[in-house]
């Protein structure tokens, strides 16, 4: 039988597949070649955990926050694609770390080296793996042609890890917990801390997790060539309310003092309407160079057009309204209404 979720779980956890737990990686004896090479060499057949001396010299760590279903998948894939940054899909890192803190605090190698064999595990058999160029659950896949995905060129300039809903989940469940799990972080990598909040319109996060409940799949594609559209008013307004409530939370926490995180707010219109400019900010932010190879990689992922993924629902007028006086409430969200991007 098919496996049930909460509206609360598929709005913290993301709706692609969760490659699932990692393995450590056995250290190998041979050693990694560190030179850029042209064309970008193919994903070597052997994990080499990076070295101390290769983890030291890393500036950033990143990670990030917001809601599942924003598009945060694809915005971490194409920050991997680039030769000197490291950003796993789904590890998890604040999550676990918030269960077996022991394991990682003060164990900066070993935490970068982790997440470094979850970046490599996607590329080379995971949700980022170039062999298969579409996913048939989502219509989409994660791999970036031409790209340093699953490794990186002459040396590591960031690391981190995309697992937006869950972050924004532990800190709307237990607030301190996510403080105390900050600090611990900053305190191991003792680098600049710096967060992506990825933001979509509401209406379309709200549309994509019923659909997902009501019609049981998770390509939004293949249901807009259907031309289906689909009636529940009960599941569309807890969902709505559930996702008003992590608006919130994710409100909260920009705010939160005892964070003080450095943010980057990258909305998904963004990137589809202007991909190669969005990129552009991204790797100012992180303080990276980006080459004209890397941001014709990362234009050719971007859709050609929006998914209107609201329009697959029929939403009662006094619901819409609801919806768009709650949003009102947060910067990040103004720009927004049933009717825009």
């Amino acid at each position: 039988s098919r496996k049930t979720h909460s509206h609360f779980e598929l709005l913290i956890a993301p709706l692609a597949n969760n490659p699932g737990e990692m393995e450590d990686f056995v250290a190998e004896s041979t050693e990694r070649s560190t030179t850029t090479t042209s064309p970008i060499p193919p994903l070597p057949k052997t994990f080499v955990p990076l070295t101390e001396k290769e983890a030291n010299r890393v500036e950033k760590f990143a990670f990030f926050f917001g809601w599942g279903a924003t598009g945060s998948s694809v915005i971490g894939s194409l920050l991997d694609a680039h030769p000197n940054i490291i950003i796993p899909h789904e590890y998890g890192i604040i999550e676990k770390w918030a269960h077996s803190p022991e394991k990682y605090y003060k164990k900066k190698t070993y935490l970068f080296n982790e997440l470094y064999s979850f970046s490599y595990h996607n590329a080379f058999g995971g949700e980022r793996r170039r062999e298969e160029t579409t996913n048939k659950k989502r219509g989409y896949s994660f791999g970036v042609d031409q790209s340093w995905q699953g490794q990186y060129g002459d040396f590591v300039s960031v690391i981190g890890d995309k697992r937006a809903g869950p972050t924004s989940g532990l800190y709307m469940e237990d607030p301190s917990k996510f403080r105390e799990v900050y600090k611990q972080i900053e305190e191991t990598v003792n680098i600049t801390v710096s967060t992506f909040f990825v933001v979509r319109n509401p209406f379309d996060i709200i549309a994509k997790v019923v659909l997902q409940i009501v019609a049981g799949t998770q390509n939004m594609r293949e249901l807009h060539s259907t031309h289906k559209v689909f009636k529940d008013d009960i599941q569309l307004t807890k969902v709505s309310r559930e996702v008003l409530s992590i608006a919130k939370a994710n409100s909260d926490l920009l705010h939160d003092p005892n964070c003080n995180m450095t943010v980057f707010e990258v909305h998904n219109a963004d990137y589809i309407n202007h991909p190669r400019e969005t990129v552009q900010r991204m790797c100012k932010f992180l303080e990276v160079e980006c080459s004209e190879q890397y941001l014709q990689s990362c234009e050719k992922k971007a859709f050609k057009e929006g998914f209107r993924t609201r329009e697959l629902i029929q939403w009662p007028p006094e619901l819409i309204k609801e919806i768009e006086n709650d949003m009102k409430k947060y910067p990040f969200l103004v720009r927004y209404s049933f009717n825009s991007e």
